[in-house]
C-alpha cells in the first residue's frame, strides 16, 4: 500500500427500521470506560474492556439498525465516561451512518458523518485500488493498480473524478468543519470492514485533526483488516471478527443500499442531540 499526503511514501502495510430503532431504547447505567492509546496495548493486550470480538454476537443480523443496536450495547458498558460524555459518533456513509444512527440514539451522542471515496479501476469499475479522504489522504494499492493500469495519467484521472465526488457528498451531507473535531473524542463506526480501505483512508484523515481520542467500532470485520487498523485507533470494537470475511452483506438478511435521502435525513435528526463543547 501507498498512503499519499500531498506527497507518498510507503507503508506496510431506506433500510431504517424504526421499529427497531426507535425512541424505546433505554439508556442503561454507564459504566468503565477502557484504556489504551495509539502505540500502547492493543484492546486484545488490554484484557476485557474493550474486546475484539463477541462471542454471544449473532451470526447475521436482521438489518443494519439491528447490528447497530447490539453494537451500542456493547459500548454503553465498554466506552470510558469522557467519551460517554462528550464524544461525537461519525457515521460512514452511506450504510454506516444507518449503524451508526442507532448507535448515536443508544449514547445520546451527536452524529456526524465523515466521506471517503474508494478508487476504481476503469478496467474492472467492482474492484477498488484505493481510497481518498479529506486531507489530501490517498491509499493506492500498488502492486494491485499497476496490474490493472491504473498508473499515470489513468489514476490521476480517477482521484480527480473522486475527488469532486468526495466534495459533493461532503457538502450534501453536511460534514463538520474540521475545527468542530479538534480534540473531541470520536467514535468512527460503519457497517462492517472487508478489506477496510475506505476506513483506513478515514481514520488517517481524521487523525490529522488531533481528535482527544478516535476509537472505531463496527458489527462485523475481517481479522486481517482488524490487525492492520488497530495501531491508527485508540480502542476498537467488533462484535465479529471473521478469518477471511468474503462481503459485508453476508452478514446481513437486508443489505440493501441507503439513499442519499435516508442518510440526510438521520443525519439532520442526529445532530439534534447536545454534548458539553470540547475544551479550549
Amino acid at each position: 500500500f501507498f498512503f499519499k499526503q500531498k506527497t507518498a511514501y510507503e507503508i506496510s502495510t431506506r433500510d431504517w427500521s424504526s421499529d427497531v430503532c426507535s425512541s424505546d431504547l433505554r439508556h442503561a447505567p454507564l459504566r468503565h470506560g477502557c484504556g489504551g492509546r495509539r502505540g500502547g496495548r492493543s484492546p486484545v493486550e488490554e484484557g476485557q474492556r474493550f474486546p475484539l470480538s463477541m462471542a454471544d454476537a449473532p451470526h447475521r443480523w436482521r438489518n443494519r439498525c439491528h447490528a447497530g443496536g447490539l453494537l451500542a450495547e456493547r459500548l454503553v458498558t465498554a466506552l470510558p465516561p469522557e467519551v460517554l460524555a462528550g464524544g461525537l459518533v461519525i457515521g460512514v456513509p452511506r450504510g454506516g451512518i444507518v449503524v451508526a444512527a442507532a448507535v448515536a440514539h443508544r449514547l445520546g451522542l451527536p452524529l456526524g458523518s465523515w466521506c471517503a471515496r474508494k478508487l476504481a479501476a476503469e478496467v474492472s469499475p467492482e474492484y477498488a485500488i484505493g481510497a481518498i479522504a479529506p486531507g489530501g489522504v490517498q491509499l493506492i494499492h500498488g502492486d494491485e493498480a499497476r496490474r490493472l493500469g491504473m498508473e499515470g495519467a489513468a489514476l490521476e484521472r480517477a482521484i480527480a473524478r473522486e475527488t469532486a465526488e468526495l466534495e459533493r457528498r461532503r457538502s450534501r451531507y453536511g460534514d463538520p468543519p474540521a475545527d468542530a473535531l479538534r480534540r473531541r473524542h470520536l467514535l468512527v463506526v460503519d457497517d462492517g470492514l472487508a478489506t477496510g480501505l475506505t476506513i483506513e483512508a478515514i481514520l488517517r484523515s481524521l487523525m490529522q485533526l488531533s481528535p482527544a481520542s478516535l476509537r472505531l467500532a463496527v458489527p462485523v470485520a475481517d481479522g486481517t483488516t482488524i490487525d492492520r487498523l488497530r495501531p491508527l485507533v485508540d480502542d476498537l470494537l467488533v462484535l465479529r471478527r471473521v478469518r477471511w470475511l468474503r462481503s459485508v452483506g453476508e452478514w446481513y438478511d437486508d443489505f440493501r443500499p441507503v439513499d442519499d435521502a435516508t442518510v440526510i435525513d438521520l443525519l439532520a435528526r442526529g445532530r439534534g442531540a447536545t454534548v458539553p463543547q470540547a475544551e479550549a
